[in-house]
């Protein structure tokens, strides 16, 4: 019995052993089952994780890049840096011991990561437009055109930053991220020695948001901001809208000159614009057509334009000081402290204190300056210089309507009395003047002689002057020989060309007219807004030799007398305060010295009296 309970407890024990055997088989196939789906789940989040990496490194790669390889090398470190700590990040996120609070971390950093990601690229477009727009400026520069210049606004800062890139000026260029996610780069060159010469340091992401709100690094002038296309298209007009020339009436003139060949008085109608009221309405009563060009956006390119093309000026030719000014710093003067603005300008109104009315009192002298400027263009510019001829009729022949042309009407004879004193006064002049030699008592030309008898032609004509006769004799014109002609460019206008065929005594009539270099330097010296324009000439054989008769229409012609109304007023009129003689054989006399004339008995006041006529 006791074998038999020895036996059983054998056989109780094995079958115990075998059972717990088959328990541990069964724990160890599961374990190994639990560890082999932990591995899989393990590798598939290692290459989840480093998908997230390579796909942040393939956006990386399809971006812009730099120009220069040295800048592209930098920020891949910092792509390479930031795709690693995503693989990483991730398994931790999303392993056994991941929590919901490190997968939103996770995911906050892919986002942020993604910012850091397109501000590099967003960079790289920015620095490589800058590169374009270095050489653009360099180039009109050179050429001294507006075309490709940058605006004296834009940052000096960004500028130096950007032209040292591109002029490889540094040798590595290292990228990292601060605590709010900007990307920074630290510029650096390093010379043979290893010594640091330059290090410049430029946060990426606040430049790019700078310019995603219209701050632009530089602001450029192009070919549709040329003032000859931008400001043209306002005067004549553009896609059907009106144009600021249509606020202007021309005025219609007629004119008379006598035709030496055809020996006949050729009258001619001419359709002309005065510059000077078409620059006084656009700052009047058509001001504020000019304030909405200021306003728009872009002005500033058209401002400095203005400023380099010398438009920026007051009526006496001096450049205006507020044009030395950015427009973009005048549009940040409202923005500024009063502190700030008062370190930089001072108290302008000058009652002691500095606010908002210093502020506003540059603002509105920058604002009047553009429009001076902007009226000085269009007027000089834009507005016709040159008459258009209408009509040209030969007087006394039939028009092609049949009306007989240049007959006098009661309204010119009534001017023509009106000038019947200047000349009167003229006619008495030539006979003094013709008597003027130009010999010496030995008889030789004495260019001394000579230079007297122009300069007397000369005087009587500007002590004669009638004013308002035209784009012919202008009203601000003035009579003087070649010699003091030539001492006055020398003396005035150091950049106007003399030409080579001036006479000392020829005469010549000058007019000042605006300059359209001015605000541009030649050699170093500043071009003048007005420049002298020679226009009626007088030669040095005419003043020689001229007769009575030659000089009286010379002097009547240049006061503004036409030759119509000369000789209606000699048939017609007759000439008070002439030269009389005592006796006919001192007019005969004084006849055969002038060349010409006819001797007669004096009638009227004149009576008893012998004078010279029909001269």
């Amino acid at each position: 019995m006791a074998l038999t309970y020895i036996t059983k407890a054998a056989e109780h024990a094995s079958a115990h052993n075998a059972r717990v055997a088959q328990q541990i088989a069964q724990i160890t196939n599961l374990t190994a089952k639990k560890q082999q789906e932990k591995n899989k789940q393990r590798s598939a989040l290692v290459k989840e994780g480093q998908q997230f990496a390579n796909d942040f490194f393939t956006d990386y790669e399809a971006q812009t890049k730099s120009g220069k390889a040295a800048w592209n090398d930098g920020a891949s470190k910092l792509v390479g840096k930031l795709a690693t700590e995503q693989a990483v990040f991730h398994e931790k996120a999303f392993g056994s011991g991941g929590t919901p609070e490190l997968r939103n971390e996770f995911r906050l950093k892919v986002a942020r990561d993604r910012r850091v990601l397109q501000d590099i690229g967003s960079w790289a477009v920015l620095s490589n437009e800058s590169g374009s727009a270095i050489g653009a400026n360099q180039d009109a520069v050179d050429q001294d055109i507006d075309l490709g210049r940058v605006t004296r606004g834009s940052s000096n800062e960004k500028y130096a930053f950007s032209q040292n890139i591109q002029n490889d000026q540094y040798s590595s260029f290292e990228f990292d991220t601060d605590e709010s996610g900007n990307v920074i780069l630290n510029a650096t060159n390093v010379d043979k020695n290893g010594i640091i010469t330059r290090n410049d340091t430029e946060n990426l992401s606040a430049d790019v948001a700078n310019n995603a709100q219209g701050n632009d690094w530089f602001t450029s002038i192009g070919e549709d901001d040329l003032l000859q296309k931008s400001l043209g298209n306002n005067w004549n007009g553009a896609k059907g809208m009106p144009g600021l020339s249509e606020l202007f009436e021309p005025t219609v003139e007629t004119n008379k000159i006598w035709d030496k060949g055809s020996k006949k008085w050729i009258e001619t109608k001419e359709k002309k614009y005065d510059p000077t009221q078409v620059k006084n309405d656009l700052l009047g009563k058509y001001s504020k057509r000019l304030d909405v060009d200021i306003n728009s956006p872009g002005f500033e390119k058209k401002w400095d334009q203005l400023w380099r093309g010398g438009f920026l000026r007051d009526n006496d030719g001096n450049p205006i000081v507020e044009g030395e000014i950015s427009w973009r710093e005048i549009k940040q003067i409202n923005s500024m402290s009063n502190e700030d603005f008062g370190k930089k300008y001072g108290d302008l109104t000058k009652d002691g204190v500095v606010d908002e009315k210093d502020k506003e009192f540059l603002t509105s002298k920058a604002n009047e300056t553009a429009r001076v400027g902007l009226a000085n263009y269009y007027s000089e510019l834009l507005s016709p210089q040159d008459n258009e001829l209408l009509e040209k009729n030969v007087v006394g022949e039939k028009d092609s309507t049949g009306k007989v042309t240049g007959q006098l009407t009661e309204k010119d004879k009534l001017m023509m009395n009106a000038n019947k004193p200047t000349f009167s006064k003229l006619v008495s002049r030539s006979s003094d003047i013709s008597l003027m030699p130009v010999n010496n008592s030995a008889g030789v030309y004495d260019p001394a002689l000579h230079q007297s008898k122009a300069s007397a032609i000369a005087k009587d004509l500007n002590n004669n002057k009638i004013n308002g006769l035209g784009t012919n004799f202008p009203a601000n014109r003035e009579y003087m020989t070649g010699k003091d002609y030539i001492e006055l460019v020398k003396r005035n206008y150091p950049t106007t060309d003399v030409p080579s065929n001036i006479e000392d005594q020829g005469v010549y009539m000058v007019t000042l007219v605006p300059n359209k270099k001015a605000g541009s330097s030649a050699q170093g010296i500043q071009q003048q807004a007005y420049v002298p324009r020679l226009g009626m000439h007088i030669t040095k054989d005419q003043t020689g030799s001229m007769s009575n008769a030659d000089i009286t229409t010379t002097l009547a012609t240049g006061a503004g007398i036409t030759p119509p109304e000369q000789s209606y007023m000699l048939k017609n009129i007759g000439v008070e305060n002439v030269k009389t003689y005592d006796t006919k054989e001192a007019a005969a006399n004084a006849r055969f010295k002038l060349g010409s004339g006819n001797v007669v008995a004096g009638t009227g006041k004149n009576k008893g009296k012998w004078i010279i006529t029909k001269i």
